[in-house]
């Protein structure tokens, strides 16, 4: 289970996005084209146990849903398109824990042209995680013997940072596919995962 933020932490992270959306919203009205985009945001790799016997699972569908805005070349990078994408993700959770888990995330990453229909996607994003429950505990196999665990109560919200890098296959004018590894809070390594998405998205 994650800690979570202190009620200073929420609001800082809250006002941040608040902002961040006020400004996406004022640059959409820029020279720009738009994109949706539906995928899955798969769990960290190898650290959520997924039953009793403790075994991890590499895949689940969390869907996510986003508006993604191609801004063009900004003046101080490169050659490199701007590309910015803000969404939502409900993730699956086990039905006996009775807790809902929702996150809203923003992308700013950077388009590199590596072929004809081929673009290397890099760099960072930024996710609220929102998890609310009605508390209570539940018991699980831990080895041998037995161990309850506390359910969320209540509202609780975390912060986190990604390092992205993705692939990008255009196969028509509108339409691409998009593979991306997200590296979740690089400089801590007892804390540091590896997420991934798989999506689809369409120019609007």
């Amino acid at each position: 289970m994650r800690i979570f933020c202190t009620f200073k932490k929420k609001a800082g992270a809250l006002c941040f996005f608040l902002i961040t959306f006020i400004i996406f919203g004022l640059l959409v009205s820029l020279k720009a084209h738009s994109s949706l985009t539906i995928g899955t945001l798969n769990p960290p790799l190898n650290k959520i146990q997924v039953d009793d016997e403790g075994n991890s699972s590499s895949f689940e569908f969390d869907p996510f849903i986003g508006l993604q805005q191609n801004f063009g070349i900004l003046p101080f990078w490169l050659n490199h398109p701007f590309v910015l994408e803000a969404g939502f993700v409900y993730h699956q959770v086990d039905v006996s824990e009775e807790y809902n888990k929702f996150s809203l995330y923003l992308l700013y990453e950077f388009s590199w042209n590596l072929m004809r229909n081929i673009n290397i996607l890099y760099g960072a994003g930024n996710f609220v995680t929102w998890i609310t429950g009605a508390g209570g505990t539940i018991t699980r196999n831990n080895g041998l013997t037995t161990t309850t665990f506390y359910k969320p109560m209540g509202n609780s919200f975390s912060f986190n940072t990604s390092t992205n890098l993705g692939l990008e296959l255009k196969t028509t004018s509108k339409l691409s596919f998009l593979g991306k590894a997200l590296l979740f809070d690089i400089m801590n390594s007892k804390k540091r995962t590896i997420r991934y998405t798989v999506s689809l998205n369409y120019k609007i």
